[in-house]
């Protein structure tokens, strides 16, 4: 006889997720995950009571695997502050499914009254950055919201025809637009103490 499979959740929602990022949450069904596991659909109704449950469930797993990527921390030669914009690029780029789901379809959670929310953790992977330092924590949220907006654009407008050296040419743009922030803050914080 062979041995009983035990299909827990943890594994549902493991195989659910990799649906999602490799072909979209809208091809998500009790029966493809059954076909993927090699079983029924008995086990998923068992782990969850309903698949909006189950794609609530996978949401929230997208939205920590995409914060997780973001602060990864690379050997590239780039500033912190630059390196959160190229991972939110590269994200873009190789997540596809898991971009549109978070950022096209607004399954972060963003919205211009919670603008501010995606940056807490953020914050102190900005605060490494030396070109930051002295800024106020306002001042930090000001520019992570501001480069979030510009580095978006930019990453939206890659998302299905990149540029040639794309990259490149969002590192570019995301080093310019940085710079005038960054001065603009600092030029700020000047007049504040005078």
């Amino acid at each position: 006889m062979p041995p009983k499979v035990n299909f827990t959740k943890e594994r549902i929602l493991q195989q659910s997720f990799e649906i999602v990022r490799k072909e979209g949450l809208g091809t998500l069904s009790a029966r493809k995950i059954a076909l993927n596991l090699h079983c029924s659909t008995r086990p998923i109704y068992t782990a969850f009571r309903s698949m909006k449950e189950l794609q609530e469930a996978v949401i929230q797993e997208a939205r920590e695997y995409a914060m997780t990527y973001l602060l990864q921390k690379h050997e590239d030669a780039y500033s912190p502050f630059l390196n959160l914009g190229l991972r939110y690029f590269r994200f873009g780029q190789e997540e596809k499914k898991l971009f549109e789901l978070l950022y096209l379809e607004g399954k972060m959670g963003i919205t211009f009254e919670k603008m501010g929310y995606p940056f807490i953790p953020l914050l102190d992977r900005m605060k490494q950055d030396p070109r930051l330092q002295g800024l106020s924590e306002a001042s930090l949220k000001r520019i992570g919201v501001n480069m979030w907006i510009y580095t978006h654009g930019l990453v939206s407008l890659s998302y299905s025809a990149p540029p040639q050296n794309a990259e490149e040419f969002v590192c570019d743009y995301l080093q310019q637009m940085g710079k005038a922030l960054i001065e603009w803050e600092h030029g700020q914080n000047k007049e504040d103490h005078i």
